[in-house]
């Protein structure tokens, strides 16, 4: 397999750039990064995995309005490992949902906002984490399964059509059957949210397409990208250098031809994308992928025996 080095070397020999061949490493980088922008590249996808924690309503709760105190009856959230760590969960209460500031002991929680309903002596609740953040890696989405009955949720849809199917919220069922993007948590890791909110403990896999690495100097060029494609994308980079020197020398005839290199080049490369895209882009087998962490059943509710069986079954790992 070629490495950047050998083509960075390759590069600058062809054109006689004694001075460029560092640059030349970071113009094959930026175009390597410019190629797998364009669409998703199958040497990037993954499958990720994340745990949905079951929905918390042990007890009761009294809460003033006004009031970020929030105080439980027969409660265990700070015994409870998932509610313990409060990130990202929310409470409701009334009507409406407040994150979770922090949990100080099993009965006393704080809001991250004033409570602003009626206050409350001995209400139910309910308690889930909302929002959940992916592998740090994740660039794009793709479809999500939920892995015990092998529902396929599809790609996540925007939050703002989850806001106009589910506005408040209001349920809880076995399993979620949609998924929201919701935005970014601070490390900038993506964010989506399950719906209805799921009464156990569940676990979901996911497609995604992660950020490609930085190729340096001792990097390996990905199997599945032609050296050549490259090299005809850092090659507008490298004319563009020619002509910038030639330029600062004052040699504008010299640098009139470099320029319509460039021109010409830009031209090429885009051919040049097309080809690696089709090369890439043969038949799909993400579904094939994911059906290995769904079983057999791929959507639907258990209705049957047979489903009853097959979301219950230990599929070997």
């Amino acid at each position: 397999m070629a490495t950047v080095d050998e083509l960075a070397r390759d590069l600058v020999g062809s054109l006689s750039i004694s001075e460029g061949y560092l640059i030349a490493v970071r113009w094959i980088d930026n175009r390597y990064k410019q190629l797998v922008s364009r669409v998703r590249f199958k040497h990037l996808r993954k499958i990720g995995a994340v745990a949905i924690p079951a929905t918390y309503a042990t007890g009761t709760v009294a809460v003033t309005r006004d009031a970020t105190s929030v105080v439980g009856t027969s409660t265990l959230w700070a015994t409870t490992p998932t509610v313990a760590t409060h990130t990202d969960w929310w409470i409701k209460i009334a009507s409406a949902w407040y994150r979770v500031a922090s949990v100080a002991s099993d009965t006393a929680l704080t809001l991250a906002t004033a409570f602003s309903e009626d206050t409350v002596t001995a209400n139910s609740y309910s308690l889930v984490k909302r929002l959940h953040s992916l592998d740090s890696g994740a660039r794009w989405l793709g479809d999500f399964v939920h892995t015990r009955t092998g529902f396929n949720m599809g790609p996540p849809m925007p939050l703002e059509a989850l806001d106009r199917e589910a506005p408040g919220r209001v349920l809880t069922s076995q399993y979620p059957r949609r998924v929201a993007t919701i935005g970014v948590d601070s490390d900038f890791y993506i964010q989506v949210e399950f719906y209805p909110y799921s009464v156990d403990s569940e676990i979901a896999h996911y497609v995604y397409w992660n950020l490609p690495t930085e190729l340096t100097i001792t990097s390996t060029i990905p199997r599945q990208i032609d050296p050549y494609v490259l090299k005809e994308g850092a090659l507008i980079d490298a004319y563009r250098f020619l002509k910038s020197k030639a330029r600062m020398a004052g040699e504008m005839d010299i640098a009139n031809s470099w320029r319509n290199d460039e021109f010409a080049q830009e031209t090429r490369w885009e051919k040049r994308i097309q080809e690696a895209v089709h090369t890439d882009q043969g038949a799909d087998d993400k579904t094939f992928i994911l059906s290995m962490y769904g079983g057999h059943r791929q959507f639907g509710d258990i209705m049957t025996a047979r489903d009853h069986i097959l979301s219950n079954w230990s599929y070997p790992g």
